[in-house]
């Protein structure tokens, strides 16, 4: 089989770009794209899904606390992690801090979607 060829439009290759971070990652962040080692970094790839907010096909927002102000994912992404706050607070227990989130999510360390080693530091 042949490949495509490889794109040379810088404008082209950012946007598809930042739409292949958006769906590897989930939610997008200064460390996700480091850890990617795109060309023009994060810079570059924050003006693209900047643009890409205001056409409304991802959101800006601080979705995960310790990841950075600076931090972009695609709408379902955003209600899927607002569910998972609506189901912690259906399973609080009575007298329970309101402010402790109790999560039972495991990732893998080899998958992509897991941000430790990337976007955060190891445990």
């Amino acid at each position: 089989t042949v490949l495509p060829q490889v794109e040379t439009e810088t404008t082209v290759h950012a946007h598809a770009t930042a739409e292949l971070l958006l769906d590897r990652y989930g939610v997008v962040t200064r460390g996700s794209v480091g850890s990617e080692g795109t060309p023009g970094g994060f810079g570059l790839q924050y003006k693209v899904l900047a643009r890409l907010e205001e056409m409304g096909r991802c959101r800006r927002g601080y979705f995960i606390e310790h990841l950075g102000a600076a931090q972009f994912a695609v709408p379902a992404t955003v209600d899927r992690l607002r569910s998972f706050g609506a189901d912690a607070q259906q399973e609080r227990r009575p007298g329970e801090d309101p402010t402790v989130v109790r999560s039972s999510i495991a990732l893998a360390a080899t998958d992509p979607a897991n941000p430790y080693g990337a976007a955060l530091a190891w445990p």
